[in-house]
């Protein structure tokens, strides 16, 4: 899936090595898009409103200069830890408040959370990422076989994109779809509420994405 934040240069001789992740931060030469909020900082909440914690860093996918994971620090009530932690959540699993300054993880198995993959804070190795992947994606292809808009850059940004359909960022298509792993889905909260997806678990098994290099 596309990543739904677009990183831009700041000047005309901005470079970037291909083929890897990296925190938006140490991408020296390059920033958010001008009319696009720097969501770092935001408030963090979960389908029921709870507020979660907040938005750390970003990571940005250098193939296409997008950002791929929200770096989030989340609160240890939330998690069930004596202290603070940090959890990579994919940008598909996200999407902002149409009002206020908030994003929301409105995509997760019935688990929540609470049972998310956890690292060290930094960008994710192969593995990881694989892990990230198994953890969010059975949900994000739920959510999309139930609203086939779900996978739209219209659904992260929501109101916030009105008056900017065409914007090259956002109105790109998608690139097609990757092969990934068949997965049983019984149960996903979708937009607070809990769907079960039609079909789930038939559809046709494919590969992962390969993971890219870190």
């Amino acid at each position: 899936m596309a990543g739904s934040i677009h990183i831009e240069p700041r000047t005309d001789n901005a470079r970037a090595p291909k083929g890897m992740l990296a925190h938006l931060k140490d991408l020296k030469d390059w920033k958010i898009a001008d009319d696009e909020p720097d969501i770092r900082g935001w408030l963090v909440a979960l389908p029921d409103g709870r507020l979660a914690g907040r938005v750390e860093e970003l990571i940005v996918d250098t193939d296409d200069m997008s950002v791929r994971y929200l770096e989030l620090k989340v609160l240890h009530e939330i998690v069930g830890t004596d202290d603070d932690t940090y959890l990579l959540v994919p940008v598909s699993a996200a999407r902002l408040d149409d009002d206020d300054n908030l994003v929301i993880v409105d995509r997760l198995p019935k688990a929540g959370i609470s049972e998310a993959p956890r690292f060290a804070r930094g960008v994710p190795t192969q593995d990881q990422e694989h892990r990230i992947r198994e953890f969010y994606d059975p949900a994000a292809r739920a959510a999309e076989a139930l609203d086939r808009r779900a996978g739209d850059q219209r659904r992260f940004w929501g109101k916030r994109r009105a008056g900017r359909e065409h914007a090259p960022y956002l109105a790109r298509e998608a690139p097609a779809a990757r092969p990934v792993e068949a997965v049983v889905v019984e149960e996903v909260v979708v937009d607070g509420v809990v769907e079960k997806p039609p079909d789930a678990g038939k559809r046709e098994g494919r590969d992962p994405p390969p993971s890219r290099r870190t």
